[in-house]
C-alpha cells in the first residue's frame, strides 16, 4: 500500500536535477517544491500536505535528518546515490518518526571489480541569467558555482572484504551591489564525503561500516532578504559553521529461509554556528528603526547549536508460509548542546517610544525515543494480501539540570493495509490503508522549554544606545517548564484508497485519493494572566483558551509511469488537492520561520479570530512531467516540467514582539503566481569512442528556461501594530514580492566512468 517512487542513480543520471539528492523527491507526485528559507536554510520539499520539517530522511537506514529544527539532513551529490527511496503515504509499522515523508538513500558498495568515476559540474551567471533581487536599487553583478569528485569502489579481500569511497568539494559565490553598502559577497565551501566498508563473514553474516559528512563554512549577508533599508553592511553579515560527520556499524546474518536478523548503531555529529563577521557587526546593537523602516547596527545575536544522535536498531523477519512478520525495536538518544547570545536589540516603535531587548540561554538537552514495532503481511488467498501492525513510540525529554522534564508515552501507531488482485495476477491492484504517525520533536523544543533563560526589556522615552539611563525595565529569568501531564504527541491519521494497473510492456497508471487530518499538535503559546510562554495540546489542558488545531488535506493523484524501456521513459501526474485548517504545520511560512512546535500563529487569544482557512502550502492544481530518451548516437534527452497553481494570501498585523493578528480571513486575499518550470538535460556518452575501460559523458543542464521569475512569496504584513493590537502603520511593502523564483541557469559538466 505504500505511494511513492524508487528511483536508480541510472534514472536520476538521465533528467535534469539539482546536486543535492533531496531534490530528486520533487519529481514525484505529492511532493511540492518551497522556496522559503529560515535564516539561511532552506525548507525542503511539502509532502502530501505537510511541511519541510515533517519529513525524514535516511542514508543506508540511518536517521541523518537534523536532530535540531529538522530542516534538512547530511548533504550529498546524486553522483554518491545508488537508489533513493521515497514513501509519500501508505507505509507499514517499521518506519515512524515523520509527519511527511520518508526518503531512504542507498550509497554504492564495493565489489570483485573495481570500478569508479570522476566528474565536475560548473555553472556562473554568463551561462545563465540574473537573480530577480527585491532590494531596491540592488544589482546582481554576478555568481558562480562549481565542484568536482571522484568515487571509487572495489575489494580488498576478492569475495569477502569491499570498500567504496567518494568526495565532492563544492564552491559557490555571488556578488550584489547594494546602494550605499557597495559590493556584497556571500560565498561557501563544503567538502562532502562517504565511505563504505562491506565484510561477508562467515556464518551468512554481512557487516556494513559507513562513514559520510558535509562540513561547510559559509560567508552570509541577508540583507537582500529584508524588507527594512540596509545603513552599514556589518548589521547583517554573519559566518556560518554547518554540517557534520556520520559513523554507522550495521550487520545482517540469515538462518536458512526463514529468518533474517539485522542491527546497526549509528553517531551523528553536526555543527550549526552563527556569528558575526566584523569587530563591529559582533560589538554594536542591532537598532531596527520600524518608523523609517531601516536597521543599522551589527549583529544582534549569535549562536551555537551543536546537535548530536547516538542510535541502535535491532529487527527480526520471520517468512512463515504466508505470513511475513517483522518485529523490532530501536533506541535514539538526539542531544543538543547549545547557547544563544543576544546581548541588545533595539527596537524604535514611535518617534519617542523604544524597547531594548537582551535574551541570553545556554545549556545541555536530550530527547531519547525508544520505539518498538510488529508487523505481519498475510497473504490470506491468492489475490488477497492484509498488511497489519503496530508501532510505539515514547519521548522523554532531559532538561538543562539533567532531569526527566517531559515524558510522552501514548504514541500507539495502528497501520492497516488491505491489497486485492484483480485481472490476471500481477496486472493490477485495488489497494486501501490507514495509519496514524507521530512526530519526533526536535530537540530546539526541549533547548527553549527546559533550560534556564534570561529575557530582559526596558522601556525608553529615548534612544537607550545613547543614553542608557532610565527606562521602565522588565525581567524574566525563565526557568525550566514543568511537566505537562498527560501530553500527547503531534499525529494525523492518513487514509488513503487507490488503484494500479500494468498495461503493455512497462507501463503503469494508478489512481490514488488521499486523506490526511491532524489528530493532535505539540506548540507554544502565551498565559493570559501571566504573559509567560508555555507548551501543551491546543484546545486542552493548559491550552484549553486555544481551539484545537486542525489541519486537513485532501488529495486526488493520477499517475503514469513508463520503466524499463530501452529508449523512451518518464514518470507524469497531476494531483488535485486541497490543505485547510489553522495550522501549518511545522514550518509557517506566512511569517518564514522554521521553529517546530513553535508556530507564534496563534500566540494570544487575540490572535485567534480569522485562524482557519486556506493554509499556505495549499497549491490546487500540481501537473509534473519527467522523462527521458535515448537515442542510438549516445545522446541522451532528460526533460522536467512543472506546473501549479499559486498559494493562498493572508492579510497579517504584526506587533514589536513579531506577533502576528489575522486581520481577515487565513488565506483570502489571493495567491501568488502561478508557476509553470521546465528544465533540460543533454548527455552525449563518449563510451563508443573511448575504449571498453573509460565511459566519459559530456553534460548539459538548462534549468527554469522560461526564466519566469515571478513572485513566490509576498509581504504579508499589511499594518505594524502596538502591544494592545492599536494601528501603529501601514507596511509600505504589503503584497510586494520578498522573493522570486530562480533565474536562468545553465550548468555543464563531465563525467568519466571506468
Amino acid at each position: 500500500t505504500t505511494i511513492g517512487a524508487n528511483l536508480q542513480h541510472q534514472i536520476i543520471d538521465q533528467l535534469p536535477v539539482q546536486r543535492n539528492f533531496r531534490a530528486v523527491a520533487e519529481l514525484i507526485p505529492q511532493a511540492n517544491t518551497s522556496y522559503y528559507e529560515h535564516f539561511g536554510e532552506a525548507e525542503q520539499v511539502n509532502i502530501s500536505g505537510s511541511t519541510g520539517q515533517a519529513n525524514a530522511y535516511y542514508i543506508d537506514g540511518v536517521n541523518a535528518t537534523d536532530g535540531s529544527i529538522a530542516l534538512g539532513s547530511t548533504d550529498l551529490p546524486y553522483n554518491f546515490i545508488q537508489e533513493i527511496e521515497i514513501k509519500t503515504g501508505g507505509y507499514q509499522a517499521e518506519y515512524g518518526r515523520s509527519l511527511g515523508g520518508i526518503i531512504n538513500v542507498i550509497t554504492p558498495s564495493g565489489g570483485n571489480e573495481f570500478h569508479g568515476q570522476v566528474f565536475g559540474f560548473f555553472s556562473n551567471n554568463k551561462l545563465g541569467g540574473d537573480p530577480k533581487i527585491t532590494l531596491d536599487g540592488a544589482v546582481a553583478e554576478g555568481f558562480s558555482s562549481y565542484d568536482c569528485g571522484f568515487s571509487l569502489g572495489g575489494p580488498i579481500i576478492p569475495d569477502r572484504l569491499w570498500f567504496h569511497t567518494a568526495y565532492n568539494p563544492n564552491f559557490e559565490q555571488q556578488k550584489f551591489r547594494v546602494p550605499v553598502l557597495g559590493v556584497l559577497r556571500d560565498s561557501r565551501v563544503s567538502h562532502l564525503f562517504a565511505g563504505k566498508l562491506t565484510w561477508r563473514a562467515p556464518g551468512n553474516t554481512d557487516i556494513v561500516l559507513s562513514l559520510f559528512g558535509d562540513p561547510s563554512f559559509e560567508h552570509k549577508n541577508d540583507a537582500l532578504r529584508h524588507d527594512y533599508t540596509i545603513i552599514n553592511k556589518d548589521v547583517l553579515a554573519r559566518q556560518l559553521h554547518n554540517g557534520g560527520t556520520n559513523l554507522s556499524l550495521q550487520a545482517r546474518r540469515t538462518f536458512g529461509q526463514k529468518l533474517l536478523l539485522t542491527a546497526h548503531i549509528s553517531h551523528i555529529s553536526e555543527s550549526k554556528r552563527s556569528e558575526a563577521e566584523t569587530e563591529h557587526g559582533s560589538l554594536e546593537p542591532l537598532f531596527v528603526d520600524v518608523v523609517n523602516g531601516a536597521i543599522s547596527g551589527g549583529v544582534g545575536q549569535e549562536s551555537v547549536y551543536l546537535p548530536q544522535r547516538l542510535a541502535g536498531k535491532v529487527s527480526a523477519s520471520l517468512f512463515l508460509g504466508k505470513h511475513d512478520l517483522k518485529i523490532g525495536m530501536e533506541y535514539e538518544d538526539n542531544r543538543l548542546d547549545g547557547s544563544i547570545d543576544r546581548p541588545r536589540v533595539v527596537i524604535r516603535t514611535a518617534d519617542s517610544t523604544y524597547q531594548m531587548q537582551t535574551y541570553l540561554s545556554s545549556g545541555v538537552v536530550n530527547n531519547r525515543v525508544s520505539s518498538l514495532f510488529l508487523q505481519d503481511s498475510w497473504q490470506t488467498m491468492k489475490r488477497l494480501r492484509l498488511n497489519v501492525g503496530v508501532r510505539w513510540d515514547g519521548q522523554y525529554f532531559i532538561g538543562s539540570a539533567r532531569k526527566l522534564n517531559q515524558r510522552i508515552t501514548s504514541q500507539f501507531q495502528p497501520r492497516m493495509g488491505v491489497i486485492y488482485q484483480l485481472g490476471v495476477l500481477g496486472s493490477a491492484k485495488l489497494f486501501a490503508s490507514y495509519g496514524r504517525f507521530y512526530e519526533q520533536i526536535p530537540t530546539l523544543f526541549s533547548f527553549v522549554m527546559h533550560n534556564t533563560r534570561i529575557f530582559k526589556v526596558g522601556y525608553y522615552d529615548h534612544n537607550p544606545i545613547v543614553d542608557p539611563s532610565g527606562g521602565d525595565i522588565w525581567e524574566s529569568s525563565s526557568s525550566i517548564q514543568p511537566e505537562v501531564k498527560d501530553l500527547q504527541g503531534q499525529f494525523y491519521d492518513e487514509f488513503i484508497l487507490g488503484y494500479e494497473r500494468r498495461i503493455g510492456n512497462g507501463f503503469k497508471i494508478a489512481i490514488r485519493g488521499i486523506y490526511r487530518t491532524l489528530g493532535q499538535a505539540v506548540d507554544t503559546g502565551i498565559e493570559p494572566e501571566t504573559y509567560d510562554w508555555i507548551y501543551g495540546n491546543p484546545g486542552r489542558g493548559n491550552l484549553d483558551f486555544f481551539p484545537k488545531y486542525s489541519r486537513t488535506y485532501r488529495a486526488l493523484e493520477v499517475f503514469l509511469q513508463r520503466s524499463m524501456g530501452k529508449r523512451f521513459n518518464f514518470i507524469t501526474s497531476y494531483v488535485l488537492s486541497r490543505n485547510h485548517g489553522n495550522y501549518t504545520g511545522l514550518y509557517n511560512a506566512e511569517t518564514n520561520k522554521g521553529l517546530p512546535n513553535f508556530s507564534d500563529m496563534p500566540s494570544l487569544e487575540e490572535n485567534i479570530p480569522n485562524s482557519e482557512g486556506l493554509l499556505p502550502n495549499d497549491r490546487t492544481h500540481v501537473f509534473k512531467f519527467s522523462g527521458s530518451y535515448r537515442s542510438d548516437i549516445g545522446l541522451t534527452l532528460g526533460v522536467s516540467f512543472l506546473w501549479q497553481s499559486g498559494t493562498p494570501i493572508t492579510e497579517l498585523g504584526s506587533n514589536p514582539w513579531l506577533l502576528f493578528t489575522f486581520l481577515s480571513e487565513r488565506g483570502s486575499v489571493g495567491r501568488t503566481p502561478t508557476i509553470a518550470d521546465l528544465n533540460f538535460r543533454l548527455r552525449y556518452d563518449f563510451s563508443n569512442f573511448a575504449g571498453k575501460v573509460f565511459k566519459p559523458a559530456l553534460v548539459l543542464d538548462a534549468f527554469h528556461v522560461f526564466n519566469q521569475r515571478q513572485a513566490v512569496r509576498l509581504d504579508q504584513t499589511h499594518y505594524y501594530l502596538d502591544n494592545q493590537e492599536n494601528l501603529i502603520s501601514t507596511n509600505p511593502n504589503y503584497l510586494n514580492p520578498t522573493d522570486f523564483f530562480p533565474a536562468r541557469m545553465i550548468r555543464v559538466g563531465m563525467e568519466i566512468n571506468f
